[in-house]
């Protein structure tokens, strides 16, 4: 059996943890539903902390411009693993369909090319999803270590603010402390997983999905372009020569078709999240770019995380759109491999005319480009993300003109 590339191992992985991988038995079943009980658990324990901070904070501009971010990316994994969890069995089932037949090159040395790229990038990607989304976490447990070493000041602190009153929980205190801030640490977790494996799923389907087209694009290129000497050897016979191409060609319509499919159920699956995803990036690159520029006071330790903010939803918007606007442009890019298909060298009756006439439907079909959505409001692409950035600093430019108003 052929070995799975690297990114496929690594997407396998981490969508086990959060349960939405197929199963090889019922065990396994229970565990990952458990795995979804506890990650929603645990994300809907990071949005009511989170999200009371932000209420708390309502009536100071810089107050929710800092509870803001950590509310929104709570509220997008919670999003996520309830969208997930209603298509899980489709998500199962789509996933495990790519695994057998899209996601491996069948000794194709074509293939392997093309895959063996979309596994490096897949890599690169992955990397920096995962940098990026730890590293957060990390930050945000340890935060309580970096404050007391810049403030000076022995008081305990929690990786988030709790808005309960100490004569209902007394968290200051052993063991109190000790059991809030662990619950807090494996929400925190649970946030950074679920957004990993959420965007690295997305984009590294999406890398494969725009791989598959790629080969399409090149097998059409070369359909007519058959060794006729060779061929003649087999068969001496010019009918036999074009059933042969027709039936390749009915391969690849079928292939095509595939592709499409599978695009069209992501889109079903993403194209809210995608469209949540949009939404909060504006916002997030609003209100952090906010923080960075006119908060002065803030500790080491918030400078870094608004930084890192900053960077991962850049990051992060630009590889969504970066992926979706490779399928865009793959998909286009079929009509060019069907109409670089040598058709002028086969005869214009019988098969050569029913050639021809499914070169003409692939490139009618092409014309219309397969993409992800934003909420089925329009395409996800880098126009998309220009278009995030340009709205974003719009706002940017209104908040720190209240600001300096005030």
């Amino acid at each position: 059996m052929e070995e799975d590339y690297t990114s496929i191992k690594i997407i396998r992985v981490y969508m086990k943890f959060i349960g939405m991988w197929h199963t090889e038995n019922p065990c396994e079943e229970y565990i990952y539903i458990g795995l979804i009980i506890y990650i929603s658990m645990t994300c809907v324990v990071a949005g009511i902390v989170t999200g009371l901070d932000l209420y708390h904070s309502l009536g100071n501009l810089y107050a929710i411009s800092n509870a803001t971010p950590c509310t929104e990316t709570t509220a997008l994994a919670l999003g996520a693993m309830v969208i997930l969890t209603r298509n899980r069995r489709k998500l199962i089932q789509l996933a495990k369909y790519m695994n057998e037949n899209l996601w491996r090159s069948g000794k194709n040395p074509v293939a392997t090319d093309v895959l063996d790229k979309c596994n490096r990038h897949s890599l690169w990607i992955i990397a920096i999803f995962l940098s990026i989304s730890q590293l957060m976490v990390v930050h945000y447990v340890s935060g309580p270590i970096f404050d007391m070493m810049d403030e000076n000041v022995t008081e305990k602190t929690l990786p988030f603010k709790l808005w309960i009153s100490q004569e209902i929980i007394p968290y200051s205190r052993t063991p109190y402390y000790e059991i809030v801030y662990t619950v807090q640490s494996l929400a925190t977790v649970s946030v950074g997983v679920t957004t990993a494996s959420v965007g690295i799923f997305f984009c590294t389907t999406n890398i494969y999905t725009a791989g598959q087209l790629e080969i399409l694009q090149i097998n059409l290129g070369t359909l007519c372009e058959i060794d006729f000497e060779k061929f003649a050897i087999d068969v001496n016979d010019e009918i036999a020569l074009m059933h042969k191409i027709y039936e390749n060609l009915k391969e690849y319509i079928k292939r095509h078709l595939i592709l499409i499919s599978v695009i069209e159920q992501m889109e079903d699956m993403y194209c809210y999240i995608m469209l949540a995803q949009a939404l909060s990036s504006t916002s997030l690159i609003c209100l952090t770019g906010f923080q960075l520029v006119t908060v002065s006071d803030m500790t080491t330790h918030r400078k870094l995380l608004c930084c890192e903010y900053f960077l991962a939803i850049n990051c992060q918007f630009f590889l969504f759109s970066w992926v979706c606007h490779q399928v865009i442009m793959r998909s286009l890019e079929v009509a060019d491999g069907a109409y670089n298909a040598n058709w002028h060298k086969i005869p214009y009756t019988g098969k050569g005319k029913d050639i021809r006439d499914g070169l003409m439907l692939i490139i009618l079909r092409s014309h219309r480009a397969c993409s992800l959505s934003v909420g089925k409001f329009c395409p996800l692409s880098l126009e998309t993300f220009a278009s995030v950035l340009s709205t974003a600093m719009s706002y940017f430019t209104v908040l720190r003109q209240v600001s300096e108003e005030d």
